[in-house]
């Protein structure tokens, strides 16, 4: 393989670590006509912290700021994801992603107060808990890129939605497998590669049509990657969304905590604010990894964090990800 040829497909692999949210880990390189690109990853996201949201007249509660779960709460979420890429032609390829999600929180159960003169069956009433546990399947992702510009940089342009499924909208403090509605993502995807030093860099923006009620979003990020020898590359990034107007509220009661530390024996309605809930958000995670290519075969593991946000955990994300090519898998038909 030519060095030009490793750098494109160098490309191609950094933009697949990662997860499947759109633009940030879309490729900006499409594959050649006929060849099929599968891949099987898993993804493990855990948090003990989150960044508070937007409470209006609140002025205990900052936004953005991060804090511990109340009442020593944890969330995780393991994360399936199959996904594939296909070139209908040499500029141009269609490519779709599906996950299965197990997602959990668990926290300590709190009693507000004990009821005058109750039965113990009336005291169990008046336990509060927070925990919930969600398993099926995730959000579809279909995508269509179609490649611009290619030379020793490249531009393509990106669409992308996502579609949930086998799932309701998340109510109250339940947790969910996504957010229960569509987005429309429109991007443009940047790659360049630098044969002096075998270093290769991305980047993207996009604008994310959040339909069905949450504002949409401004999103991108940029990396960058180097070769360490043939079949090793190290990369790391930063990618972000931020929300440019509110969106609707839905039929639910979010609990912001004012004070995180109160102990579950002395917890009660004024240790949090309680307001409509929204799917509104804003992050900013960095990431790093490693690509390992077995001639059709790579290997990826990757971490990202969540370093600032509002309306969301402090996630940390350790993935792994086995993606497999088939050149000319059709050129028979």
């Amino acid at each position: 393989m030519s060095k030009r040829a490793r750098a494109w497909c160098a490309v191609a692999a950094l933009c697949l670590v990662g997860g499947a949210a759109a633009p940030a880990h879309a490729s900006p390189w499409t594959l050649p006509k006929d060849e099929l690109s599968l891949s099987l990853g898993y993804d493990f996201q855990f948090a003990s912290q989150e960044y508070t949201p937007v409470v209006p007249g609140d002025a205990s509660i900052t936004p953005g700021n991060r804090q511990s779960f109340p009442l020593e709460g944890e969330f995780s979420q393991s994360t399936l994801t199959f996904a594939g890429r296909y070139g209908f032609t040499d500029r141009f390829e269609g490519a779709f992603s599906l996950d299965f999600k197990q997602v959990a929180f668990t926290s300590q159960p709190y009693l507000a107060a004990l009821p005058d003169g109750g039965t113990l069956e009336d005291t169990r009433d008046a336990i509060t808990s927070f925990s919930d546990t969600s398993v099926g399947a995730g959000d579809l992702r279909l995508a269509g890129r179609y490649n611009l510009h290619r030379s020793w940089w490249l531009a393509t342009a990106e669409v992308q939605a996502k579609l949930p499924t086998g799932y309701e909208e998340p109510t109250g403090t339940t947790v969910a497998r996504g957010d229960g509605q569509m987005d429309l993502t429109p991007s443009i995807l940047f790659g360049a590669f630098f044969a002096q030093t075998s270093t290769f860099a991305r980047a993207d923006a996009g604008y994310n049509l959040r339909l069905g009620g949450p504002g949409h979003q401004a999103v991108g990020g940029v990396k960058v990657g180097q070769f360490l020898g043939d079949q090793v590359i190290v990369f790391a990034g930063v990618s972000g969304a931020y929300t440019l107007f509110e969106g609707a509220a839905l039929d639910a009661d979010n609990f912001v905590t004012r004070d995180p530390s109160v102990p579950a024996r002395d917890f009660g309605p004024d240790n949090f604010a309680v307001q409509p809930l929204t799917l509104d958000k804003n992050y900013a995670r960095a990431e790093a990894g490693f690509i390992f290519r077995l001639r059709q075969l790579e290997l990826q593991l990757g971490y990202n964090y969540m370093f600032a946000g509002q309306n969301i955990p402090a996630l940390h994300s350790v993935s792994l990800a086995s993606v497999i090519t088939i050149p000319d898998a059709t050129a028979g038909e």
